[in-house]
């Protein structure tokens, strides 16, 4: 991209409020949260989809984000709670 790290995070920091890390993992969230809902795709396709090494590492760094499972996720999204 031809900008260094310091001045990528200022960027992001100033438009955004959060740090460029921070969107990334928002944005790749929201992915995730896109395919559970929208697709018929399992957490290991999906996983595979987003390039993600092992499924478990997608459903931890999901749980780490949102404080549920992927089926938590699903079950509130069905009864319109997400």
């Amino acid at each position: 991209m031809g900008i260094s790290r310091i001045s990528l995070n200022k960027a992001v920091k100033d438009q955004f409020n959060v740090t460029a890390t921070e969107l990334l993992k928002q944005r790749l969230l929201i992915e995730i949260k896109d395919y559970l809902v929208h697709t018929e795709l399992t957490v290991a396709e999906i996983a595979h989809e987003l390039h993600f090494s092992e499924p478990n590492h997608l459903m931890r760094f999901f749980k780490t984000q949102t404080a549920m499972t992927t089926s938590e996720f699903l079950l509130d999204y069905q009864n319109g709670i997400s």
